[in-house]
């Protein structure tokens, strides 16, 4: 097997460089009715994982976006909801009480919410239970994870913050956003919780609250050497 030259390093750094900007533009026009973004993001995610397993990326932002739909649908609207409401408050505890009491409990909550509402987005995707599991999952996760779902939330979080807040500097990072934040912040997420999602997906396989019909159709496989 010969040895990669410059040239072909080269040209598979442009190639992923290339797909990420395509995927981030993907996910950009899928969001556009604001509540369809709840789904662009779990297809990005696909997306993601298809890329990296050297499957086209396409057919897993497709199918991405398919799976689950409507619980992806009603996650989202309450996920924006719930997390923009103590976004909310918590940056007026910060602009008016300074970093007391109340103003730290604020960050706190806002940082449960924003732990449980992603994980359950990001199950959503990656592990298709029933109902009950779901939002158990989706606890549980919080506490087996905490810093990766934390790190993971905010990356996915923070051009809203800076949107909202910091308008100056969101338009000045723009490009960046336009470019390929979010599929980097996809990256980032689907490799910080890669084991908590295997841990995850196992057990949901073993005691038998794994959808088939949506595993089958829709969900990527956890590679063989993962699953040992």
């Amino acid at each position: 097997m010969e040895k990669p030259t410059l040239i072909d390093k080269i040209g598979k750094v442009i190639s992923i460089a290339g797909n990420f900007i395509l995927m981030n533009l993907m996910f950009l026009l899928a969001s556009l009715p604001i509540v369809t973004m709840g789904q662009a993001w779990c297809g990005l995610l696909t997306a993601v994982r298809y890329n990296i397993r050297g499957d086209k990326w396409q057919d897993g932002f497709k199918a991405g976006f398919k799976t689950r739909f409507w619980r992806g649908t009603i996650t989202w609207i309450i996920m924006l909801a719930v997390d923009l409401f103590f976004m909310l408050d918590m940056l007026s505890q910060i602009e008016h009480m300074g970093f007391d009491v109340p103003t730290v409990m604020a960050c706190i909550v806002f940082a449960l919410m924003i732990m449980i509402t992603f994980s359950l987005q990001i199950l959503n995707v990656y592990v298709p239970t029933n109902i009950g599991q779901w939002l158990r999952n989706a606890v549980n996760m919080v506490f087996k994870v905490p810093l990766e779902l934390l790190g993971s939330a905010v990356l996915f979080w923070a051009p809203f913050v800076m949107l909202w807040r910091w308008t100056g500097l969101f338009f000045y990072a723009i490009m960046i956003f336009l470019t390929v934040y979010f599929t980097l912040a996809a990256v980032a997420g689907t490799l910080a919780l890669k084991n908590g999602l295997i841990h995850y997906l196992l057990d949901a396989r073993a005691s038998g609250t794994l959808i088939a019909d949506d595993s089958k159709k829709h969900q990527p496989e956890v590679d063989a050497e993962e699953e040992e």
